[in-house]
């Protein structure tokens, strides 16, 4: 019995330390910018040239444009806990189900 946990636990502490490997599905589902959230964010923020392309408030339209956001923890901060954004409305509980579930898990781009 303890040589069987040994075993396992000294194959548990060699896994590689791919961040996919850690992901948390949520419903069912990990979202990634490219599965899931890129139509989202397409969706609800890039009107009104909010965070279009070259937008002054953050550009949105690419996964390097909205990662400093994510970064800092701005993007969670108002999107998220405050729901400040968007501007225009609210989201579904789904949808920020599915970008709490992206935020928690690291934010996934693919």
């Amino acid at each position: 019995m303890v040589l069987a946990f040994v075993v396992l636990l000294g194959t548990v502490a060699c896994k590689d330390d791919d961040p996919s490997d850690n992901r948390v599905p949520c419903n069912n589902t990990t979202p990634t910018w490219d599965a899931k959230v890129l139509d989202i964010v397409a969706n609800n923020c890039w009107g009104s040239n909010c965070h279009g392309t070259a937008a002054p408030a953050g550009d949105y339209t690419t996964y390097n444009g909205i990662k400093p956001d994510l970064l800092s923890g701005a993007f969670a901060r108002q999107v998220l806990d405050d729901r400040f954004m968007p501007q225009n409305g609210v989201l579904p509980d789904s949808t920020l189900a599915t970008l709490n579930c992206w935020v928690a898990n690291g934010f996934p781009e693919r």
